[in-house]
């Protein structure tokens, strides 16, 4: 996030991608300039190698919105496909939670 602050990127009219390995201050840093985060759960599983905790966003006070990429799967319907991997997401989330005895959000 630094050479888009530096840039002056950063502010509610941008639009970011993934953010899956964002630390918690890059993630209050989008928050205070109001800049936007579109997630793709299929995308970022695959080619970010994590999952978005969306939850822990959102109290974060982040603006993020659902997507989909072409590289993010097969099927181009946000609605049906995009729901779904967003589910196995939060699932898996809740499950190393379970493990680990932490909050995985």
């Amino acid at each position: 996030t630094e050479i888009f602050s530096a840039a002056g990127l950063l502010t509610d009219r941008c639009i970011m991608a993934h953010g899956v390995h964002l630390t918690h201050d890059e993630r209050k840093q989008l928050a205070e300039a109001r800049t936007g985060l579109a997630c793709c759960p299929l995308s970022n599983t695959f080619f970010a190698g994590g999952v978005f905790p969306l939850r822990r966003a959102q109290l974060e006070g982040l603006r993020v919105g659902f997507g989909t990429d072409v590289a993010g799967g097969y099927s181009p319907s946000l609605l049906v496909g995009g729901c779904r991997h967003s589910v196995y997401s939060s699932q898996w989330l809740s499950s190393r939670s379970t493990e680990s005895g932490t909050d995985p959000y």
